[in-house]
């Protein structure tokens, strides 16, 4: 089991750091599919929906990732619930894609150079 508690401790004193140093903050946390992987799905929706909340609340900018095909449909729709949007990227013929999905937008697939 990962320690979630120990992430989130890390998460809120790093936030706090640049918070009074007012700098922007952009998080990225690659990737959360060790955190489904070692620990129960329902634990880590928890924790994660805490952190995005708490993320928003603050104005940062986070970016999280997770590999596809990893888990189950149930997980997916769970945690893309939580999101604004989703950047997917593919890679065809060679050539690397990417796009940019939310409630709001679903573009096409660009390419990525």
């Amino acid at each position: 089991m990962m320690d979630l508690t120990g992430y989130n401790v890390a998460v809120r004193d790093l936030t706090a750091k640049f918070w009074r140093e007012e700098k922007p903050v952009r998080l990225v946390f690659d990737s959360v599919t060790p955190l489904l992987l070692y620990n129960e799905p329902r634990t880590v929706m928890r924790f994660l929906h805490i952190l995005f909340g708490r993320l928003k609340s603050l104005n940062i900018i986070s970016l999280f990732l997770i590999e596809e095909g990893m888990h189950s449909r149930e997980t997916m729709v769970t945690l893309t619930s939580m999101i604004d949007g989703i950047i997917e990227t593919k890679n065809e013929n060679g050539k690397n894609w990417v796009r940019l999905k939310s409630e709001a937008l679903s573009g096409d697939w660009i390419p990525l150079t």
